[in-house]
This record gives C-alpha cells, sequence and structure tokens, in this order.
C-alpha cells in the first residue's frame, strides 16, 4: 500500500523549476533511496515534503499525498501535527538538529511533549528502551550530558531516536551518514535497517553514497538537476546508477 506519492516541482525566487515534475511512491514499510550530487535537488525535495521549503523562500507546486492526504493543501497547524509524529525527519548533522544549551532528557521531554498530552514521567521508561534499542547508554548519567559531551556517532543515534519518540510511518533521513567516520556511518546504517526490519518503518533515504544506497535500500531514484532521471528495483548486481551519480 502506498504511503507516500510526490508529484511536484519547486521553485525558488528567480529559479523556476530548481526541481522539476519529480513523481515517486513510497509503499509501507519501503526504503527508498533518492540520490544524486550536490545541488541535484535531493534536500529540496525532502524539505518540500515536509511543507518546510516556504522558510527558505521555496514553493512546491504539485501534490504530496501521505497517506491519503494532500499535504500541499494542509494549514500550517495540520502540518506542525504530522511533523514528528507521523513524519520524522532525521539531518545530515546532529550538532544542526540538537540544542547545545539543553541536556538530552529535556531535548526528549520537549519532543515528547509536542504531541502527546501524557506526562512525560510515563513516557520516559520507553524513551529509555528506545535508547537501549539505539545502542545508547540509558541511565540517568547519560540523559543528563549536553550534546556536546557525547560522539558525533551518539548525537546521530540520539537524533534518530528522537525522531522515532512517537512512532513515525515514515523517516526522511537526509545524508545521516555524511558527518561520520566509516565505522559509525556502517553503525546508523545498521540501525536504520533495524528500524525498517523490526518496525516496519518506511524511510525516504537521501544520499550521494551509491554503496549505502545499495545496502539499505529496496528502490532508488536517481537526481540530476532537479529531474528524476531514473528509479529502479535494487539488487545485488545493481551498477547501472554508479555512470548517473
Amino acid at each position: 500500500m502506498t504511503l507516500l506519492s510526490v508529484r511536484i516541482s519547486v521553485d525558488y525566487p528567480g529559479k523556476r523549476d530548481a526541481v522539476d515534475q519529480v513523481a515517486f511512491d513510497i509503499g509501507e514499510g519501503e526504503v527508498f533511496g533518492l540520490a544524486g550530487d550536490s545541488g541535484s535537488g535531493k534536500s529540496t525535495i525532502a524539505l518540500a515534503i515536509l511543507r518546510l521549503i516556504e522558510m527558505r523562500g521555496g514553493r512546491v507546486r504539485g501534490e504530496i499525498r501521505f497517506r491519503g492526504r494532500d499535504l500541499s493543501h494542509c494549514r500550517e497547524r495540520e502540518l506542525r501535527q504530522v511533523r514528528g509524529s507521523e513524519m520524522s525527519l532525521v539531518m545530515q548533522s546532529p550538532a544542526s538538529a540538537l540544542n547545545p544549551a539543553l541536556r538530552l532528557e529535556t531535548q526528549f521531554r520537549e519532543a515528547w511533549s509536542n504531541h502527546a498530552k501524557a506526562p512525560w514521567r510515563e513516557a520516559r521508561p520507553g524513551v529509555v528502551a528506545l535508547l537501549r534499542q539505539m545502542g545508547l547508554p540509558c541511565d540517568d548519567e547519560f540523559l543528563k550530558r549536553y550534546p556536546s559531551q557525547v560522539s558525533v556517532g551518539q548525537a546521530q543515534r540520539v537524533v534518530i531516536a528522537m525522531a522515532m519518540v512517537h512512532g513515525p510511518k515514515l523517516i526522511i533521513a537526509d545524508e545521516p551518514t555524511s558527518a561520520l567516520d566509516p565505522g559509525s556511518r556502517g553503525e546508523i546504517l545498521a540501525l536504520l535497517r533495524k528500524l525498517n526490519l523490526e518496525r516496519g518503518t518506511a524511510i525516504l533515504y537521501i544520499s550521494h553514497d551509491l554503496p549505502s544506497m545499495q545496502e539499505l535500500c529496496h528502490r532508488i531514484g536517481v537526481l540530476r538537476d532537479g529531474k528524476l532521471l531514473s528509479c529502479q528495483q535494487v539488487t545485488r548486481e545493481t551498477t547501472s546508477l554508479v555512470s548517473v551519480v
């Protein structure tokens, strides 16, 4: 069953069709990869799906259907209910996603309270279990740390855990491993695969790293200059994408 259906073009002031008639679907529980060089429009598409592109002066034309509802016609109040609860974003840099002035537990508490009425004390045991699933320390000492007091790899796991607090149907992972060393990169890929397999979470995985996409994704679409050039199933023999990424 289709979870997300995208049929969009995106304009910026002075630049029409920064993304030009891009169309793709993501099924429930599917990992769909969006590949392309820097400037090809990958992150623009991610922000357009979340309807955050307007904050950067962009304008979306077309349809963004998520669970049957066209987000392109939703008001900001409705969109805020979707973001973080039904659909979450994992950014490229955990330093950009986490508030350096707040302890980790405070940030988890705020992420929880944005979409839930139950008190934090009731949610905390579930968050601790989520941290354990992410391979992170789940004691009070860890939760009292500030982002600067954890490694970059741990910080990215924290970002993913925050994205999963409300059990979203879809995670948009925008270059989630590009700021990491090879060891941490492999761990994050394994974690995303685990979330997909064990929780059935669908993932839009955005990257320019073809080997990681072949490892994680069910299908890959290739962008160039704002246009979707191809879209194909991933097999161990998938090599034809190399020439266009």
